[in-house]
């Protein structure tokens, strides 16, 4: 699962204490940045656990419903993250395209 959520967070320490407990408690495993201006993450876990956090995410943070989740289901016995690592950053990363990369493909020979 993979979302970015722009918001301000008051106490980013509080806060990642906070999801760090809640994605122990429902096995989530793998990365999650907080900083004042929001939330980003590249999580898995069983279905139901990832859904929990969802539902706490969108319950403690403004238009936390509105978050654009990206969701691929992989059914594998195990997790695909070996850990759980919840930071606190001084900014979110980049969201937009570095100004030097193209924002079109090049031509395709026909």
């Amino acid at each position: 699962m993979l979302f970015y959520h722009i918001t301000p967070i008051a106490d980013p320490q509080r806060d990642a204490a906070t999801l760090h407990t809640l994605c122990t408690q429902l096995g989530v495993c793998g990365r999650l940045r907080v900083c004042a201006d929001g939330l980003n993450g590249t999580l898995s876990g069983a279905r139901a656990s990832l859904a929990g956090l969802r539902a706490h995410i969108a319950q403690e943070y403004p238009h936390g419903h509105a978050i654009d989740w990206k969701i691929s289901p992989v059914e594998t016995p195990h997790q695909l993250f070996r850990a759980l690592s919840v930071r606190v950053t001084r900014s979110p990363p980049p969201t937009s395209t570095p100004p030097n990369l193209p924002l079109t493909p090049p031509p395709y020979p026909t």
